[in-house]
Formats: structure tokens, sequence, C-alpha cells
């Protein structure tokens, strides 16, 4: 929780800086800067809602920062596709060793299952 406090604040600074070098007016125009006041809006809700209020749905709002890294950086779009590319060929790994555990543990229980605590 205080990772993303501490995230918070560093965007908060960069979102005052930009106001103040830019300008209202001029900082609103661009698209990404209004996703920026968004992520930062809404974390900035998030990490100083009442107790009682849970928003903790609007953490999902800061995945969105990666779309927007994606698209500023040419050379980051290749590398996102191919990361996902081999994260898709892997989940047939991931479900292979799954069926494997699963396999242990029946085995686990099936030995294991009888014995009594002490």
């Amino acid at each position: 929780d205080s990772l993303a406090f501490c995230f918070t604040v560093v965007f908060v600074i960069e979102l005052a800086l930009k106001l103040a070098a830019f300008g209202p007016q001029k900082y609103f125009n661009d698209r990404s800067n209004c996703f920026d006041f968004f992520i930062v809006f809404t974390s900035t809700l998030e990490l100083f809602s009442v107790a009682g209020l849970k928003l903790k749905f609007l953490q999902t709002f800061r995945v969105l920062r990666l779309v927007r890294i994606v698209r500023r950086f040419k050379g980051v779009g290749p590398l996102f596709l191919a990361s996902l590319r081999a994260i898709r060929s892997l989940m047939h790994v991931f479900g292979v060793l799954l069926l494997i555990f699963y396999v242990y543990a029946l085995v686990g229980v099936a030995i294991f299952g009888n014995l009594k605590h002490q």
C-alpha cells in the first residue's frame, strides 16, 4: 500500500508540473494528458477514499498506463506483442504442469490421507 502511495505521489507531481508548464487549456487539449489526468485522479480518489467505501476496482485503470507506453514508444510495441505471444504459447506448458500437480496431489491424498495427526 505504501508503494501505491509513492507512485501516486510521483504521478501527482508529474501532473502538477505538466499543468504548470503547459497551462490548463493546452494540457487538456492533448488526449494522452486527459488520460493521465483520469488515471491520477482515480488513483488519488482510491488512495484517499473513506475506509467504508471500497474503490479497489479503480486500480484496474492503472493497468491502462501500459497501453499508453506501448503507443508512445515504437520499439516497445513489438516487444509487447512478442511477450503476449510467448505467454499464449506458455499456457499449454502451464496446463500440463497443472495437470501434473493435480495428479501428484491425488496420489499424495491417496497415500497419506488415512494418517492420523499426533
